[in-house]
């Protein structure tokens, strides 16, 4: 998930990750092992130490009421008691080689394009992985040099990715790579950029595809792949906050939750000046409008999806009670419903993705201290059978900020620390 970025500064795992890559990521070696299920099954119950109590009262910026976040001297969270997770077998993916902070996968229908804009520091990189024959090939180089969190598209015959920053900043800003002729081509520029030290934070991801337009709410800006052409587009009212999640339905961004800097500081690591409001962005109209209240409580990292009609939202690491919770939103009608809680341990950095049927939540950490504890476990909800199944791969899959990508059959899953080499799992029919 990206960051809407306030000007000028960074949260503090942006700050680590880039250290972590210009300091280089050595590759790690999978050691494959067969374990029976019983032992490899993740425990029910996680204790969560808490933090001193403290109110925070913040104003959310549509000047709707204040929202008090309380968070308490003491909290232990327990996960429903639920019978064991059942064990999904994780399958390496042959010649996986991707990055720790890989951003992006995207399916075209047939392969899976994996694109590793940090790459350790060197250059845009990526891979496609045929499943069909569970084969990987690199894309060609790219030439341009590496930026976190740029907007990528795919636009159903070329891969778009714009923006991002490296520090120094990104030359040239865009860029498009064509699958069938396997090549890479520079976009021009956007409008007011003027070299390379213009390529902010702002300028990046995410970035959504219209069908005809690659949309960057986070810069307020729009680019025509056909035309060449850019324009603006109302950046909203939400463009100060960090952290929140944004989903694209086919004709609307919804984005929802994050929090809001005190000063230049964080917000995500102590949990302060969480926000449990959101808005809506119509594509066509070109306008935001507020969402309707929601019943998840204020968070950060929290994890969305779009079913087809609705975009469900799973708050994994809320701030005044550390206890997980879900919720759909239709914005057709711009109303919610609330979901069962997941049976997950409160988390950040967890993966999400829609099988066509199911919503699958995936992997995480404790926080951001690199020493905590990451997670192999994950659950899946039905929304036909409204109920929540909890599974885990191998523990040696364990991970953080990975992303994960359905590919009609199976779950992939790329990137993360402390591993990143690529697998698959597949879900029980039933």
């Amino acid at each position: 998930m990206n960051d809407w970025p306030s000007p000028g500064s960074a949260p503090p795992f942006v700050a680590q990750t880039r250290a972590d890559l210009l300091a280089g990521v050595g590759p790690f070696r999978r050691r494959r092992r067969h374990r029976a299920v019983a032992a490899t099954a993740v425990a029910l119950v996680v204790a969560v130490a808490g933090i001193a109590g403290a109110l925070v009262s913040i104003r959310d910026e549509n000047g709707a009421r204040p929202i008090v976040v309380e968070q308490p001297d003491v909290s232990t969270t327990s996960i429903p008691a639920t019978a064991p997770p059942l064990f999904l077998a994780a399958e390496p993916v042959p010649d996986g080689h991707v990055g720790p902070q890989t951003a992006a996968a995207f399916w075209t229908g047939d392969v899976l394009l994996v694109v590793d804009p940090q790459d350790g520091g060197g250059d845009v990189r990526g891979e496609i992985w045929d499943p069909a024959t569970r084969t990987t090939r690199p894309m060609a180089p790219s030439g341009f040099v590496w930026r976190a969190f740029p907007a990528m598209a795919w636009t159903g015959s070329e891969l778009l990715i714009v923006g991002g920053s490296n520090g120094p900043g990104v030359e040239p800003i865009g860029m498009a790579y064509d699958l069938a002729a396997d090549t890479w081509r520079m976009l021009p520029d956007p409008p007011g950029a003027a070299g390379p030290a213009t390529s902010s934070p702002g300028l990046g991801g995410p970035g959504f595809w219209t069908g005809s337009e690659l949309l960057m709410p986070t810069a307020g800006l729009a680019y025509d792949p056909a035309a060449r052409s850019w324009r603006s587009i109302d950046p909203g009212p939400l463009t100060t906050r960090s952290l929140p999640v944004q989903v694209w339905t086919g004709d609307r961004v919804v984005a929802w939750g994050g929090c809001i800097r005190p000063g230049d500081g964080g917000c995500d690591d102590p949990n302060i000046g969480l926000l449990g409001d959101g808005a809506v962005y119509d594509a066509a109209a070109d306008s935001w409008t507020p969402m309707a209240p929601s019943p998840l409580p204020p968070g950060v990292h929290a994890v969305g999806v779009w079913t087809g009609t609705e975009v469900v939202i799973v708050v994994t690491e809320p701030g005044d009670d550390a206890a997980v919770a879900a919720a759909a939103y239709d914005p057709a009608r711009d109303t919610w419903r609330s979901l069962p809680a997941p049976p997950l341990s409160p988390r950040r950095y967890a993966a999400i993705a829609w099988t066509g049927d199911r919503v699958v939540v995936w992997g995480g950490t404790e926080g951001l201290t690199l020493s905590l504890p990451r997670y192999a476990d994950g659950a899946f909800y039905d929304p036909a059978a409204d109920r929540w199944t909890s599974f885990a791969v191998d523990a040696e899959e364990a991970r953080e900020m990975a992303v994960m990508e359905w590919t009609g059959a199976d779950l992939y899953v790329a990137g993360g620390r402390p591993r990143a080499e690529p697998f698959t799992f597949r879900l029980p029919e039933d």
